[in-house]
């Protein structure tokens, strides 16, 4: 059985439904979530309602300048980490309509989703209409035949 994980590229952003599913699938399988805000640019007021509503969940932040799938050319963001769970993936799936609707200035940006060993599952970066899924072969498969509707928006990139 090969585990070695692969990069699948979203060709599509994942809306509505699977956009849902998505969010609801990483449920067991991830730890953590990270979202991401820059302090360059102002939040608006249904960002931090957001950030509100995720407060109970919040196990640490950090500033840093790189994150899964993102590295400044300078200064930081900071970045909020949360424990994945029912109830925070419906805080998120129901504050936004798709993935890269998860930007400032409306919202934090850049949601990654992280797996309990700390790599990635979920990778998003918003600004650039970007994301992929970090997927053993087995996991691709069993994702596809959960959420048939990934299986046009997902293309291999590659080996992690």
């Amino acid at each position: 059985m090969n585990m070695r994980r692969m990069s699948y590229t979203l060709v599509e952003e994942p809306k509505g439904k699977v956009y849902r599913h998505l969010l609801k699938y990483a449920i067991g399988k991830c730890s953590k979530a990270l979202l991401v805000t820059r302090p360059s640019i102002v939040l608006s007021g249904k960002g931090n309602e957001l950030l509100e509503n995720l407060r109970p969940f919040l196990e640490h932040e950090s500033k840093s300048s790189e994150w899964p799938g993102t590295k400044l050319l300078g200064g930081t963001a900071l970045i909020r980490y949360y424990k994945w769970t029912e109830d925070c993936a419906n805080i998120i799936s129901n504050a936004v309509n798709g993935l890269y609707d998860l930007k400032q200035p409306d919202f934090p940006e850049d949601l990654c989703l992280i797996r309990g060993e700390g790599d990635p599952f979920l990778v998003t970066i918003s600004h650039e209409k970007d994301a992929y899924l970090v997927l053993t072969p087995e996991e691709k498969e069993d994702i596809i035949k959960t959420i048939s509707a990934l299986k046009g928006l997902i293309s291999e990139i590659g080996s992690q």
